[in-house]
């Protein structure tokens, strides 16, 4: 925009700028309606029983950290599961909706009755199976058998929490949501191609003005430096950023309409 200005096309560096002040304030009207949408997925905090010093306790799911021991059970009030738990004992039934879109409850097993081929839970490959995740809620639950040692006070499933806060599998949804508009980038390896072929032919068409200009004495200087510089920033244009997001946008509603 500036060299635009310095060349004397101050108009169409004015409506540049506008168009681009237009377009953050787009991007800040996204960003607030995803808060928004952030603010509705949200559950309020409520009690559970924590296994903590050896002994049962009744704490804030604010208050969970990873290494917790939780009682997990089917909520009267509808309360969604606070974190990504690994189950221990008793099994329970989950509607993950909220998540995955998946309308069928899924069955959470828990891991005291898994056969482990190696013997080591790896949660990329047994997660699905054998983890509650944040943002989902208990539809039903079966007490534990009573053999075990470890038993909660409500007759819950036992978990252990594996990962709270914006570090779980609802924390990553809402990431994605609130940093979506922001990651419409070109940095894909078609695009970084594309514009380096691009660079290639700005530098010689740059070079070849310049070979040419300066052996007119007559002319300026400081204008044929200009056009040079003018050659070299064409091949990223300012109005790229509004291209990607006019083109993601274009695509959403497109498939919106399918």
């Amino acid at each position: 925009v500036g060299l635009w200005c310095l060349d004397e096309y101050w108009y169409y560096s004015v409506f540049t700028l506008i168009m681009l002040i237009m377009f953050e304030a787009l991007l800040v009207k996204q960003q607030q309606r995803n808060l928004s949408e952030i603010k509705k997925m949200g559950s309020t905090p409520y009690v559970v029983n924590v296994f903590r010093a050896g002994r049962w306790a009744k704490l804030s799911t604010e208050d969970l950290v990873p290494g917790d021991i939780v009682s997990l059970c089917r909520s009267r009030e509808g309360h969604f599961v606070p974190c990504d738990i690994l189950l221990l004992r008793g099994p329970c039934i989950v509607d993950e909706s909220m998540l995955t879109g998946e309308s069928v409850p899924q069955m959470k097993e828990p891991i005291e009755a898994a056969l482990l081929p190696d013997g080591i839970f790896n949660i990329e490959r047994d997660g699905k199976l054998h983890t509650v995740f944040g943002g989902t809620r208990v539809v039903q639950h079966t007490p534990p058998s009573k053999t075990g040692s470890l038993k909660s006070p409500d007759n819950g499933c036992i978990g252990y929490v594996l990962r709270t806060g914006f570090n779980t599998s609802q924390g990553k949804l809402l990431r994605t949501i609130l940093y979506g508009v922001k990651r419409v980038t070109a940095n894909n390896l078609e695009t970084f191609m594309f514009i380096l072929f691009l660079l290639i032919f700005a530098i010689a068409a740059a070079a070849y003005v310049w070979i040419h200009g300066i052996e007119n004495p007559e002319r300026n200087r400081y204008k044929l430096f200009l056009e040079c510089t003018l050659i070299l920033t064409s091949v990223v244009p300012p109005e790229l950023p509004i291209e990607l997001s006019l083109a993601v946008n274009t695509s959403l509603i497109s498939l919106a309409k399918m």
